[in-house]
């Protein structure tokens, strides 16, 4: 593909990954000139004509998917890693706690380790006894 704006396609083109947009980013902006319209007319009629609103009154966003995926992104390793501290943490704490309030034996608590004996990255939980 060459330059995007000499094409004579009805395509929508997506500039930076040169691909052809779906239909629904298609729709959304063929249709935005449409919804923009719409909502200055209704400011104009509310704020100026009818004056049932104050001219200060914040104009509600319009959030409309253009480029945008339905589909969610996978977590980095990285992500996944902090999320699963961040449990480890709260699990560890939550029990030190409870150890503390219901007189537990700190070293016992301390003896427990998890099945390989180390964080075991997105992996649940695993207890045994020694």
């Amino acid at each position: 593909m060459g330059n995007p704006f000499e094409e004579e396609s009805q395509d929508l083109l997506i500039l930076d990954s040169k691909g052809i947009a779906g239909p629904a980013a298609v729709e959304t902006v063929m249709n935005a000139k449409k919804i923009g319209q719409e909502q200055f007319e209704a400011f104009t009629r509310e704020c100026l004509v009818d004056t049932t609103k104050a001219v200060d009154d914040p104009i509600p966003r319009n959030k409309l998917k253009v480029f945008s995926t339905s589909t969610p992104r996978s977590k980095s390793k990285g992500q996944q890693q902090l999320i699963s501290v961040k449990n480890y943490h709260d699990f560890f704490a939550g029990m030190y706690i409870g150890c503390q309030t219901r007189d537990g034996n700190l070293e016992e608590f301390f003896v427990m380790r998890t099945r390989h004996g180390t964080l075991r990255w997105g992996k649940p939980i695993h207890w045994y006894q020694e």
